[in-house]
Parts: structure tokens; sequence; C-alpha cells
């Protein structure tokens, strides 16, 4: 029983930076979209795409952590491990979305 409550603390962790993860995501975007009227619009086309992509990757890793952690909770048994669940919208096979760091959009990390 101890194991399964440690392996839901791992996912909760998890989980949180995770969502911390979207949340800083979701702060760039916003932080795209105050400045975007001073930017030129293809620099501006251009940072928002890159911070809508970005914040797409973020929310699909907060949603596949948060089934992946549903399905341990409801069934009380971890999820093969590496292996999460999939959505719909998830590239299907032979596609790649790649994986992209959170980095700083602006130099204020995004934040008006």
């Amino acid at each position: 029983m101890a194991k399964q409550q440690r392996k839901a603390e791992v996912s909760l962790a998890e989980l949180q930076k995770a969502e911390d993860d979207l949340r800083i995501a979701m702060l760039q975007t916003q932080g795209v979209i105050d400045e975007y009227s001073f930017m030129s619009p293809s620099d501006g086309d251009f940072a928002l795409d890159k911070a809508l992509k970005l914040q797409h990757q973020a929310m699909d890793a907060y949603v596949a952590i948060s089934r992946s952690l549903t399905k341990l909770m409801l069934g009380g048994a971890p999820p093969d491990k590496g292996r999460l669940v999939k959505s719909n919208n998830q590239p299907q096979h032979g596609q790649s979305r790649g994986r992209a760091t959170l980095k700083p959009l602006l130099k204020n990390g995004g934040a008006a």
C-alpha cells in the first residue's frame, strides 16, 4: 500500500509541474497578445504562433499526466511506465509534434 501511495505522490508532483508549465505557457501567450499591437505583423504572428504551440504542448502534457493519475487512482494500479493515455487529438503513428522546452518569449517572462 505504501508503494502505491508513493507512486501517487510522484504522479501528483508530476501533475503539479505540468500545471506550473501550463500556467507559464499561458502567461507567455498573454504577454505576446498584450505586446502584439506593438510588433510588426510578421513578428507578431510568429511570436503568437510559437506561444500558442508551446501552450498547446503544455496542455497536452498536463492532460496526459492527469489521465494517467486518474487511471492510477481509480484502478488502484499504476499505468504502464512511460505509457500515457493518448487523446484523440494526439499525432498519429509516425507523426511527431516534437518536444519543446518552455522558454520565456519576452524578457519579463511573458508577464505584463
